[in-house]
């Protein structure tokens, strides 16, 4: 695949803010290269039949525990590894899993919020102290007000 690798290579972190606490989420096109990747190499079943057919890529939850069975496959057969391309685009993926989990989780904090739910209530939810309830929440918060002031894709 032409341009794979420059798409799935180095990246620089220059001009990307690293979400609060956690690493920077990877630019749409290298996104869109881990799936192609991973998804034209490990897709079986109806996840290879919507690729073939109507070039879907499989969801990337699936991509990422493919690459980590086809692992654990060639470490029980005595056969070579997946190869680094196949870990560095599920490794995109999985980061791009946990940014969307972040989006998710400080906008469920938020309905929370609106909803009544108090910190003590939280911090019960989310099993830690009321404290790193509101830093975690803080921190969240800055990652949405960042996404919001992006400008939209048209």
């Amino acid at each position: 695949m032409t341009g794979m690798n420059d798409d799935l290579g180095a990246r620089g972190t220059a001009g990307r803010d690293a979400p609060p606490g956690g690493l920077p989420a990877p630019r749409p096109e290298e996104v869109r290269a881990a799936r192609v990747h991973l998804t034209s190499r490990h897709a079986t079943g109806l996840d290879e039949f919507l690729w073939e057919a109507r070039k879907r890529p499989m969801p990337d939850s699936a991509a990422v525990n493919a690459v980590i069975a086809a692992s654990g496959q060639a470490r029980r057969d005595g056969c070579d590894a997946p190869p680094p391309m196949d870990v560095a685009a599920a490794l995109i993926l999985l980061s791009a899993l946990r940014s969307n989990l972040d989006l998710a989780e400080a906008r469920l904090l938020g309905t929370a919020q609106v909803s009544g739910v108090g910190l003590e209530q939280l911090a019960a939810i989310l099993g830690i102290s009321v404290r790193e309830t509101e830093e975690r929440r803080g921190r969240l918060e800055t990652l949405l007000d960042r996404c919001a002031a992006l400008p939209s894709p048209t």
